[in-house]
């Protein structure tokens, strides 16, 4: 039993292989474009976005807004 307990540790890295190769990298979005409706530096402003660009650990990955809307996270899966 006590040697078993010696190698518990190798869930934790088999854990964090397993979450990436599930659901990929986390990617922040900090570029982004959207239609002008006039109030381009109002933080408030209703605004539709067209497309965002995710920062990560696989680089800046562009994609098309969901339904107008840009989530600051984004889990990504590294391009094959």
């Amino acid at each position: 039993m006590k040697l078993l307990a010696l190698f518990a540790w190798l869930l934790v890295p088999l854990g964090l292989w397993l979450a990436i190769t599930i659901w990929g990298t986390p990617h922040l979005a900090l570029s982004y474009r959207f239609y002008d409706n006039g109030r381009v530096y109002d933080p408030l402003a209703q605004r539709h976005y067209i497309i965002c660009d995710w920062w990560g650990l696989s680089g800046v990955v562009t994609l098309p807004a969901e339904h107008g809307h840009c989530p600051w996270v984004r889990f990504l899966k590294a391009a094959p």
